[in-house]
């Protein structure tokens, strides 16, 4: 015992010696906790019994095609090689769907339960090595499964009509899936200490994924006459094939954000109060908007046609004519998240954070607005709304001989400031010492109150009745996103119904309401978190930023 061990350990020495590089990028994955993970399960009945019954299953059924496809006589050799490999990829794609995901839902419920948790944190191990660590311990159920059953779909294979490339992305598909919901079942554990809340709360997602999967697979035409002699893959590939509003490297790309996500609101539940929780948020959520603007204005093929014809009019080819508001919408929601979530953080903020962003000065200030706090937030979505409305602006534009939509010019005009009023409510919040739940919680509701109010007020309009002036003020057209948008699609000289705000067209008026009120709320808040003693500006120096500055002074 005492020699194998002293093996082991010579061994470790030796891979730590030689290959530093590569035993330090083993630790940051979680190393440690997979290799215990790995010896604990590997030696309890339950990983056999899962992969034998579901190995069976697949191997039954399919045998049982064989003989129902075998039997009529009607149907050819490619026919039946397609129907074996739709029933493959299905019964591939339920097992890891509905069993496998009990495997993660336990990964930190059983550190509880077990009263380690502890233990596990108080380790010289990053939060990111922990999650790491528990993430490849529960995948690696179902990649086992999945490439132990690459022999089973050889047999379609003996009967004809499936591509390479098909099989290429089943299993790609199949092992994407089989990652996200792995993490999926690891962050939803972080959040219980239960090991039956989380997993009923996994298998709560895990049907309606099952939904979504299913009204996806009919909108391909997959079971219709029309579809015979193709396979279920090949009718997904062209539902996102060129042309279509959504690809595959689309759907790939999206599958990796949320991923990135479930890691990082992971990592925050392991990570201390005091560490900084919300940098990696931010920059991701910057990316991940931006890269979902520059998609949107010019995908692939726009780009590689404009780049071999040199001719212009090809950003939005084949959309429809309201594509660009569609796309002011999506991108208003996205910037409207962000502007609820980032500013009502905690204005406090510790030593830690404040002395790692106060190092950044000169050509890296403006990166401070990636720091943690509520100032820094606010900041972080109005500059995240300015420049996805300039990179709107320039990209909606830009080649097209009909130009942008003018009812988009001035959504992207006001949006700005609708943002920056919203972001600024939650400051204020947040320097009013409001938690973050309560902040935000209260944000939504303004929002929900003033998107809803102006249609309550509707309802007693009469059909031809123009409101202006202080009709229109106190009913609060100009602070619903809805109406606003209304009166902006609306041409004053035609449409009786657009909104005038003393003779001013809302859309304009809302523009300087909403800053206005924006620069109130900013003004409070800062005069709030001065009074408290919450830094804003300055990073370096002073006591703790919990304290209030009257006991700092003494």
């Amino acid at each position: 015992m005492s020699s194998s061990a002293d093996g082991q350990s010579r061994g470790a020495r030796l891979a730590a010696r030689h290959l530093p590089t590569f035993v330090r990028w083993l630790g940051n994955f979680g190393w440690p906790i997979l290799l215990r993970q790995l010896r604990a399960d590997f030696r309890k009945n339950r990983f056999f019994f899962s992969q034998f019954v579901c190995l069976g299953v697949l191997g039954v059924t399919l045998i049982a095609m064989i003989s129902y496809q075998t039997s009529d006589e009607t149907r050819t050799a490619t026919q039946i090689g397609q129907a074996l490999f739709d029933s493959f990829f299905i019964i591939q794609y339920l097992i890891i769907l509905v069993i496998f995901p009990a495997f993660s839902a336990t990964a930190f419920t059983e550190e509880r339960a077990g009263l380690t948790i502890d233990l596990l944190l108080a380790s010289t191990l990053k939060p990111e090595e922990i999650v790491w660590g528990k993430f490849f311990a529960s995948t690696v159920y179902c990649l086992v499964y999945v490439v132990a059953s690459i022999p089973l779909l050889s047999i379609s294979f003996l009967f004809g009509g499936v591509e390479p490339r098909e099989v290429l992305v089943a299993y790609g598909i199949l092992i994407g899936l089989t990652l996200l919901i792995s993490m999926v079942g690891v962050c939803i554990s972080s959040w219980y200490g239960s090991p039956i809340r989380s997993t009923l709360t996994v298998y709560v997602l895990v049907f309606l994924g099952l939904a979504a999967s299913w009204y996806a697979f009919r909108r391909t035409g997959w079971g219709e006459k029309g579809a015979e002699g193709r396979t279920l893959i090949s009718l997904l590939l062209d539902s996102l094939g060129v042309g279509s509003s959504v690809g595959l490297p689309q759907v790939a790309v999206l599958a990796a954000v949320a991923f990135a996500y479930l890691f990082l609101i992971t990592a925050n539940r392991v990570r201390p109060s005091s560490d900084d929780r919300t940098s990696p948020l931010r920059a991701l959520t910057f990316i991940a908007i931006l890269g979902f603007l520059l998609a949107s204005v010019a995908s692939p093929q726009d780009i590689y046609l404009w780049l071999t014809t040199g001719t212009g009019g090809v950003w939005g080819r084949g959309r429809g004519p309201g594509w660009q508001r569609g796309l002011v919408q999506q991108v208003f929601v996205l910037v409207l998240l962000a502007a609820a979530i980032f500013p009502t953080e905690e204005a406090a903020t510790s030593r830690r954070n404040r002395a790692r962003f106060g190092a950044w000065t000169g050509p890296r200030y403006p990166l401070r607005i990636f720091a943690p706090g509520a100032f820094w937030g606010f900041a972080y979505a109005v500059a995240l709304t300015a420049l996805s409305s300039g990179v709107l602006l320039l990209g909606l534009g830009a080649g097209r001989q009909d130009g942008i939509d003018g009812a988009a010019v001035q959504a992207l005009l006001t949006m700005p400031f609708y943002i920056a009023a919203v972001a600024a409510l939650g400051f204020l919040l947040a320097a009013c010492d409001f938690t973050p739940f309560y902040a935000r919680l209260t944000v939504s509701f303004v929002l929900v109150i003033t998107a809803l109010l102006p249609f309550i007020f509707m309802l007693s309009k009469e059909r031809e009745e123009v409101w202006t002036g202080w009709d229109v003020l106190w009913r609060a057209y100009y602070l619903s996103p809805l109406t606003l948008w209304q009166s902006l699609v609306a041409d004053p000289a035609e449409d009786p119904s657009q909104f005038l705000l003393f003779g001013v067209p809302v859309a304009a008026a809302a523009r300087w309401i909403l800053g206005g009120l924006g620069a109130a709320f900013l003004a409070a808040g800062v005069l709030a978190a001065r009074r408290a003693g919450h830094p804003l500006l300055r990073f370096a120096g002073g006591g703790d930023a919990r304290a209030p500055r009257a006991a700092q002074r003494a």
